[in-house]
């Protein structure tokens, strides 16, 4: 539901992070260029000021996936299709 699942590199596992409720996760990845199973760089700014970052690898499959994360979520989704084909109703009468 507009969420970007990711798998860890080989080796690295949630409990090796050690992440805090202080640490912030970001990741870098120009929305265009999200493709089923891609590069997705990732960052772990730790409360110290020191930053961790690796690899991951977009945890989606199919065509269908990225597009629902393009529009936000499957709601966003299903909202500019439908608007979309009103759209092409009224200019096709």
């Amino acid at each position: 539901m507009g969420i970007l699942p990711l798998r860890l590199p080989a080796g690295t596992t949630p409990q090796s992070l050690a992440l805090t409720v202080v640490d912030r996760v970001g990741i870098t990845l120009d929305p265009s260029r999200l493709e089923p199973r891609g590069p997705v760089r990732v960052a772990i700014h730790r409360a110290s000021g020191r930053v961790e970052a690796f690899e991951a690898t977009a945890a989606i499959e199919t065509s269908l996936e990225v597009e629902t994360l393009a529009k936000g979520g499957l709601m966003p989704l299903i909202l500019d299709r439908a608007t979309r084909a009103e759209a092409a109703n009224l200019t096709a009468e």
